[in-house]
């Protein structure tokens, strides 16, 4: 099927479509390179991401003091857990074969 059969509405509802994919792969690719995910504020919630699974999850610890900011302060006094969590469980459930970075992202 050509898009001449589809009619002029309909040619320009795909070509609509196809754009707006290729618009939104354009975006995401960067979620899918190697390294730390770009952002002025992602390698400090990284690094509670990090502390949180090395340091507080092992002790079943869903939350903790957090102690290389500010001269520490309760990790999730301020910062609601729900992404570190959700993180975690994407960890847990790709059985480690993501990494921190990529379950982070």
């Amino acid at each position: 099927m050509n898009l001449s059969q589809l009619g002029n509405g309909r040619a320009i509802d795909v070509l609509a479509m196809a754009a707006l994919l290729c618009l939104g792969l354009y975006i995401a690719a960067p979620a899918f390179s190697p390294g730390m995910p770009l952002g002025w504020d992602s390698a400090g919630h990284f690094l509670k991401f990090r502390f949180f699974m090395q340091e507080l999850l092992p002790r079943l610890q869903p939350d903790g003091w957090f102690p290389y900011w500010h001269l520490g302060f309760d990790l999730f006094g301020f910062y609601p857990p729900g992404f570190y969590y959700f993180a975690a469980a994407i960890h847990f459930l790709s059985f480690g074969a993501l990494g921190l970075e990529g379950s982070f992202k």
